[in-house]
């Protein structure tokens, strides 16, 4: 059950960032068209050639600023709340100003409509939003402690100290560090899952496949360089807006990462790509977890989506390489520096 109410927390969580990058989107348009044809939109609302046009332009100008307010508020609706707040507070006013003007004889009943549009459609959404930021955990860490902490030390808190040991060694490295093992890696039957596996870079299905896994810090984050037989996939790992998140190029995967029972077990918040919040269907959901066992950290990486299913699965051991075989700066380990003199 824990699991399961972990699991519509994630789902309430990306919903809420759909709801204002569509509310963003529709600000955007509206304004736009409130600056660009004035006279004409105002016709719509049965308001014939108005004396001051350039003050509903004004009013389109300031819907569209609170689009970009809610595109950002779409980034992090637990950072952001105060602009969610603000925005509902607007569409509860907004109605009863047009009503007392209706009464008073200085606008027609057909200006109504623009309220139901800009906002009473928007009234629950918006406050469904502000619920779903009380009820669910605030995935943001704290940022105190930038220069000194890990990436992992800031996103896990006090419960780093909870890791097993060769995880805490891996996740405390300041420097390059690299794993070398081998993984199984399982593939799922969807064609169309097939397809978008490749697309990322991700191996085709294998019993033993030679994996190594290099993590640059890279301030304020890290950069994972992965290497599964030929293939090569990086990745930025890093807080941005305060969340912990992993970078794709363009598809951004927000996560949440807890320890249990010394294992690290990361999960996915929600996904944006090119910005944009993607619905809990398209996102892909992942699971990750390790913990060390014997000479070697134990991992598990299983990557699913809800329309095409496992997309893939990896798993096996790993083991942290001795400092003398560690990438230098340069990129180069110490053996490959010795060897390039000559």
């Amino acid at each position: 059950m824990p699991e399961r109410d972990e699991q519509l927390s994630n789902d309430a969580s990306k919903w809420a960032s759909l709801v204002l990058f569509l509310a963003a989107a529709y600000n955007l348009v509206w304004g736009t068209l409130a600056c660009s044809i004035p006279t004409r939109m105002l016709a719509w609302y049965g308001i014939d050639a108005p004396d001051r046009p350039e003050l509903w332009q004004c009013i389109g100008m300031l819907v569209g600023l609170y689009g970009i307010a809610y595109w950002f508020a779409s980034r992090n609706p637990h950072a952001l709340w105060p602009i969610v707040l603000v925005g509902l507070l607007g569409k509860i006013l907004g109605p009863v100003g047009t009503a007392v003007g209706i009464a008073q004889g200085r606008l027609p009943w057909d200006f109504a409509w623009a309220n139901v549009t800009n906002d009473l459609v928007w009234l629950a959404p918006f406050a469904w939003v502000l619920k779903v930021v009380r009820s669910t955990p605030d995935p943001s860490t704290p940022s105190r402690g930038l220069g000194t902490l890990t990436l992992y030390e800031r996103v896990l808190g006090r419960n780093y100290a909870l890791l097993s040991p060769k995880l805490r060694h891996f996740h405390a490295a300041h420097e390059p560090i690299e794993v070398r093992g081998t993984f199984e890696v399982i593939r799922g039957r969807s064609r169309l899952g097939n397809w978008l596996t490749d697309l990322s870079g991700f191996p085709r299905e294998r019993r033993e496949l030679p994996v190594s896994l290099t993590v640059r810090p890279d301030p304020p984050g890290e950069r994972w360089i992965r290497v599964f037989g030929d293939r090569v996939i990086e990745s930025w790992q890093g807080q941005m807006l305060g969340l912990f998140a992993q970078r794709f190029g363009s598809l951004v995967m927000y996560l949440e990462a807890e320890v249990r029972d010394g294992a690290l077990i990361v999960r996915d918040l929600r996904s944006t790509f090119l910005g944009i919040p993607l619905p809990p269907a398209l996102s892909p959901q992942v699971h990750a977890h390790g913990r060390d066992r014997d000479d070697a950290i134990s991992v598990r990486i299983r990557i699913t989506n809800r329309i095409v299913g496992l997309l893939i699965e990896y798993s096996g051991s790993i083991a942290i390489q001795p400092a003398s075989s560690q990438p230098s700066r340069s990129g180069f380990t110490s053996a490959e520096a010795n060897t390039n003199r000559h």
